[in-house]
């Protein structure tokens, strides 16, 4: 394999959410499409797990009472989480729920965090952002 060619590691993301019924599992889906490995869950249905935890190298939460949530539980994964600060208005039955909105938002939001720094360009190009 050439250099140029070398593939570059992705992190492992853990998705978290309310309930895992919009936010996380979008993203979730999102970036599964783009070659990361992806899981996700809700701090009050679908819990997180240990076993997430662990397997995890990153845990993107939407907003921080998820951080806390999970913080509550397992104290140790606190250098795991980033806490995007994406509120719960992107969720179904919401008329103004744009799917392509909250990607646009979830792909900046990840962007600011250097959670994907340096790929907002092919991302953006990928989703048609």
């Amino acid at each position: 394999m050439l250099v140029g060619e070398m593939k570059m590691k992705k992190d492992k993301l853990v998705f978290v959410c309310t309930y895992n019924i919009c936010r996380s599992r979008l993203a979730q889906a999102y970036f599964a499409e783009l070659g990361y490995e992806t899981k996700s869950s809700g701090v009050l249905s679908n819990f997180i797990t240990a076993d997430k935890i662990q397997w995890a190298d990153r845990i993107v939460v939407m907003e921080t009472f998820h951080k806390q949530a999970i913080l509550n539980r397992f104290p140790h994964a606190k250098e795991k989480i980033t806490v995007l600060n994406i509120p719960d208005i992107y969720c179904r039955g919401n008329p103004a729920f744009e799917e392509a909105d909250f990607i646009a938002v979830l792909v900046d939001r990840m962007g600011f965090a250097g959670l994907i720094k340096g790929h907002e360009k092919l991302l953006r190009a990928v989703g048609g952002l």
